[in-house]
């Protein structure tokens, strides 16, 4: 059976938890970041979106490379005001990363796939915050950590089966992968697309670290 805190949320819901990891192992106090590979995996698993006269699309590889392309606001499935790369227009506020103006003028004329990418690795610093803050006392491999990282930008907060699944069992691909495959959800209803996105996010945690 699946608590409640481990069903999906579809929230970046840690505006609260500004924090800036710099190192891997939480034992020691100091604080981990998200490696390239990590960022990498999740401009992969978000994607970056538009809304192109009314309509949300996925953005392709070639339309990433054309500089002068503009990416505009679109409502994600939780009806949140998002760009980009998952990032929600309200934690750049939050974050102070835009004030109220220039959020006006990301609404009226877009911002360019630089400025994306720039919002996505200055928005992680709460989420690096929350893994930090939920495994004070766990030690982690990099990509460990990464994997963790990728899922609470998705989900928002992980869930206590999970939490102590990862705790009790850092490195047990079978009880991890059990619980943590149980965030495939939204409103009920399974989705394909969260069923790869969680088996990409497990492959990168059990990968080795070089």
């Amino acid at each position: 059976e699946v608590d409640q805190g481990d069903k999906i949320s579809f929230n970046q819901s840690s505006e609260d938890h500004y924090k800036h990891p710099q190192e891997t192992d939480n034992t020691t106090g100091i604080k981990p970041q998200t490696s390239q590979a990590g960022i990498d995996l999740l401009r992969k698993l978000e994607a970056c979106s538009s809304k192109v006269k009314g309509k949300n699309i996925w953005l392709g590889e070639d339309d990433l490379k054309n500089d002068n392309i503009k990416i505009y606001p679109y409502q994600c499935s939780a009806n949140v005001e998002t760009i980009g790369y998952g990032t929600t227009l309200k934690l750049l506020l939050d974050m102070k990363l835009i004030d109220q103006d220039k959020a006006n003028e990301i609404r009226q004329n877009g911002i360019s796939i630089e400025e994306c990418e720039h919002f996505l690795t200055h928005t992680l610093k709460p989420f690096e915050g929350i893994v930090y803050d939920e495994f004070l006392d766990t030690q982690f491999t990099q990509n460990q950590f990464d994997a963790l990282v990728c899922l609470v930008y998705n989900v928002g907060r992980i869930g206590s089966g999970l939490k102590n699944a990862i705790q009790n069992h850092t490195n047990n691909k079978d009880k991890i992968s059990k619980i943590w495959m149980k965030y495939c959800y939204s409103k009920g209803k399974k989705l394909e697309g969260l069923v790869n996105r969680r088996k990409q996010e497990l492959e990168l945690y059990f990968k080795e670290s070089c």
